[in-house]
C-alpha cells in the first residue's frame, strides 16, 4: 500500500477561515474539511468513518486534558517560554480492539516545524482506546507568518481484523510570538531565507541623522521576537490571542504588547515630542520624525514605555 497525502488542499492557499485573523473556533471547525483517508484501492473516506472496528482518530492535549473529536491537530508556537504546545493521537474503537493493531508513521511525511514521537507501535486488543503518537511543536527557528503551516502526516494501520489503511491526519501550526524588547531594533531586519529575517543591531552606534530644523524624515524599525527573527504582524497581535485562546481556552482579551511609541527628546533640555507611527509590512514600521530645535537630540524607540533601541540626531 502507497502511502497517501491530501496534496490538493495542501498546494492551494488556505481558506479565509484558517488564517490567523479570523476566530480560533474557525480554524478548528475547518479542519474536517481537510483530513482523507485511503484503505488500499478504495476511495477517499471521511477520516471518522474509518473500517471495520476502527472508529476514528482522536486528539489529545496536554496530560489531563479532554480529548476531543477534532479531525486533525491544530498547534501554537508562541515562543518567549519553555511550555510547546504537543498533541497525542488516540485509535478509537467500536467496542474494543479485537486484535492487535500495529501502526507506523511515514517519516519522510513529517515537516521540520514538527517533531513526532514515537513513530511506530501496538495497540493491544482488549482496549476501547489506545495511543498513537503525539505531535509537538519544533522549539527554535521556526519564523512566524500571515497563515498557518499546513501538512498532512500520513500513519498506516495493520490489524488482522481490518486489514491495512492508511490515514493522512492534517496537522496547522500556528506560529504567532510576541514582540520583544530585547530584540526589536531600529532599521530593518537582515534577509536569511525567503521567509526569514534575523534582527541583528549594528556592533557600533550608527552615524547621527542630519535634519534641517522643522524638516520630516522617514526611519524605519523592525519588530521581531524573541529568537531575534522578524515578527509578520503589527501589534497588538490578533495571531497572537487566537493562539493562546486555542492553548489555554476561553476568551483572551488581549496578548502581548500593545504598542510602539517615537520620541524625539531634546538632550539639552530633556523636552521630548511624539513622533508619528505608521505600520508599513511584515513586522516594519515607518518613524516619520522631525527635529524642532537646533542642537543633538535623542529618537527613542519604545514598546509599551520600555526603550527598545535609541538613535541620534543632529539638527
Amino acid at each position: 500500500v502507497s502511502l497517501c497525502c491530501p496534496c490538493a488542499w495542501l498546494a492551494s492557499p488556505l481558506p479565509e477561515s484558517l488564517r490567523l485573523s479570523s476566530p480560533g473556533k474557525a480554524m478548528l471547525l475547518a479542519l474536517s474539511s481537510l483530513a482523507t483517508v485511503s484503505s488500499q484501492a478504495a476511495p477517499p473516506i471521511p477520516f471518522e468513518g474509518l473500517p471495520g472496528e476502527f472508529q476514528r482518530v482522536v486528539t489529545q492535549g496536554r496530560p489531563g486534558a479532554a480529548h476531543t473529536a477534532v479531525p486533525g491537530v491544530v498547534l501554537t508556537h508562541t515562543k518567549g517560554n519553555s511550555t510547546l504546545d504537543s498533541s497525542t493521537l488516540l485509535l478509537d474503537f467500536e467496542g474494543s480492539s479485537s486484535k492487535p493493531t500495529r501502526w507506523e508513521v511515514d517519516e519522510a511525511s513529517v515537516p521540520a516545524w514538527i517533531s513526532v514521537f514515537p513513530t511506530s507501535g501496538v495497540v493491544p486488543m482488549g482496549v476501547d482506546e489506545g495511543p498513537l503518537f503525539t505531535v509537538g511543536t519544533s522549539s527554535m527557528g521556526v519564523a512566524e507568518r500571515t497563515e498557518p503551516y499546513a501538512a498532512a502526516v500520513n500513519v498506516t494501520l495493520v490489524s488482522d481484523a481490518v486489514g491495512m489503511t492508511t490515514i493522512a491526519v492534517p496537522i496547522l501550526l500556528i506560529v504567532a510570538p510576541a514582540t520583544t524588547v530585547q530584540h526589536s531594533m531600529w532599521g530593518e531586519a537582515r534577509r536569511r531565507t525567503d521567509s526569514i529575517y534575523d534582527c541583528v543591531r549594528p556592533t557600533s552606534p550608527p552615524p547621527p541623522i542630519e535634519l534641517a530644523v522643522g524638516a520630516e524624515h522617514d526611519v524605519f524599525f523592525t519588530a521581531c521576537d524573541s529568537e531575534g527573527m522578524r515578527v509578520s504582524h503589527m501589534i497588538p497581535s490578533e495571531g497572537l490571542r487566537v493562539a493562546n485562546e486555542l492553548r489555554h481556552g476561553g476568551l483572551v482579551a488581549q496578548a502581548g504588547p500593545q504598542a510602539f511609541t517615537v520620541l524625539v527628546r531634546d538632550s539639552a533640555s530633556g523636552a521630548h515630542d511624539d513622533m508619528a507611527v505608521v505600520y508599513a509590512s511584515d513586522g516594519r514600521y515607518k518613524a516619520t520624525v522631525l527635529a524642532p530645535l537646533v542642537g543633538a537630540h535623542a529618537l527613542l524607540l519604545l514598546l509599551d514605555g520600555a526603550l527598545v533601541d535609541t538613535r541620534t540626531i543632529i539638527a
